[in-house]
């Protein structure tokens, strides 16, 4: 929760500052942070750190540098991508990340042997990026969207549901300590089962300490990973849930960037939530390892359609100078609080999944609301035999967002 609201803070100063001084002046700042904080981060390798406050601070820092530089990179990006590949271009970024998500989900299992060299190899990353940046990226065009009109409540469109891909934190979440009857004792490698050779670190209190030590070592938060004792199991061992999730939102990607582009952003975006609800609300029903994971792939391949194409869909339904703006509220940290505000409330991994259900049918409420993007409508009617109701699904679509925003809008000035 720190985490996310240290970047949260940090995601505020620079949307803001994004609008003031433009999208790559802001990137540079935050690019070389992530890198000098992921720099500091490196004393965590050193022992006498590790688990002092300065331990901490470096890692909230680093984190924090790392989730605010992607906001400038995603908006920049989509406001260069032609209308009519913007979200195939958008997954085909999303499919990038998610192959790094698979690479560093097994990394964890290599972690304390080779942890110098993932710190080496991620501040190499962070060099490139800086690198990158500076050298090649170009101010943003910033005319596609200046007079479409803010249509803001779609730009929550993603994060209720997509948030999914952070709740998978918890779900794998094993305390350190567990207690089982009368007994306490330490968690190895995350198999959460009483050991009856382990020591008990309860086993010399009194009646009324023993009362006392049992609240000090209770969880926090039931997870799936305690329930299925999925990490005392050979098959779940090697391969976790989050895997399964992060190659379901790989195939996603690979088709939902195509049929956004040819058949509209708004629809793709419903079938995705009217598919993907289900599978998060049954994912949490029954009582099968194998139809937790099942289900929870399906959900990955469903919110691929809420990533890549709800990132395309934003961008084209606000202006720039909203844009970044807008991003404040409805940013991944942001996110990440209500779904940690969430879970926390929940206290057991399956009532939290089905408050997310619940809280995503919102997210679906409002794109059932929302229109059509007018840009896309715009690109096909160009593209597609006007007999084919292109023009008039635009007009309506404008007349739409002119309700939703306030604004009037002039078709001349719908660009793209």
């Amino acid at each position: 929760m720190s985490v996310c609201i240290l970047a949260s803070i940090g995601l505020t100063v620079q949307l803001y500052g994004g609008g003031k001084v433009g999208n790559p002046e802001t990137l540079y700042f935050f690019v070389f942070s992530s890198f000098f904080f992921n720099f500091s981060t490196t004393k965590r390798l050193v022992k006498e750190f590790q688990g002092t406050p300065l331990y901490f601070v470096t890692y909230l820092a680093a984190y924090n540098s790392i989730s605010v530089a992607w906001e400038p990179n995603f908006l920049g990006a989509a406001e260069l991508m032609p209308t009519d590949v913007r979200a195939k271009t958008t997954a085909l970024l999303n499919i990038i990340s998610r192959l790094a998500n698979v690479v560093a989900s097994q990394m964890i299992y290599f972690k304390t042997i080779y942890e110098p060299a993932i710190m080496i190899v991620l501040m190499i990353s962070n060099i490139t990026s800086f690198v990158i940046t500076v050298t090649w990226l170009k101010e943003t065009k910033n005319i596609n969207l200046e007079r479409v009109g803010a249509a803001k409540p779609n730009e929550c469109v993603s994060q209720m549901y997509s948030s999914q891909q952070l709740f998978l934190v918890l779900l794998q979440y094993t305390p350190p300590y567990g207690c089982f009857g009368d007994r306490c004792v330490k968690i190895h490698k995350k198999c959460y089962q009483d050991c009856p050779e382990c020591e008990n670190v309860c086993n010399n209190a009194t009646q009324p300490d023993i009362e006392e030590c049992h609240k000090k070592y209770a969880y926090d938060f039931y997870s799936a990973n305690m329930e299925y004792e999925l990490k005392c199991r050979p098959f779940f061992e090697s391969f976790s849930v989050a895997e399964a999730q992060f190659i379901g939102v790989l195939i996603g990607n690979c088709f939902v960037g195509y049929v956004a582009d040819k058949f509209g952003r708004r629809l793709m975006l419903l079938i995705a939530l009217i598919c993907g609800i289900p599978c998060l609300v049954l994912s949490g029903i029954f009582n099968d390892p194998i139809l937790f994971y099942i289900f929870r792939f399906s959900l990955g391949v469903t919110i691929a359609g809420t990533m890549s194409v709800g990132w395309a869909y934003c961008a084209e339904m606000i202006s720039p100078k909203h844009r970044f703006k807008l991003r404040t509220f409805t940013s991944w940290t942001n996110g990440r609080i209500i779904m940690t505000a969430i879970s926390f409330i929940a206290h057991k991994w399956r009532l939290a999944t089905y408050m997310h259900g619940a809280a995503s049918l919102l997210t679906l409420a409002i794109i059932v609301f929302l229109p059509e993007s007018p840009m896309w409508l715009r690109k096909k009617r160009h593209l597609i035999a006007i007999f084919e109701g292109k023009l008039e699904r635009q007009e309506k679509a404008v007349a739409r967002l002119e309700f939703i925003s306030g604004t009037h809008i002039e078709g001349s000035n719908l660009l793209c």
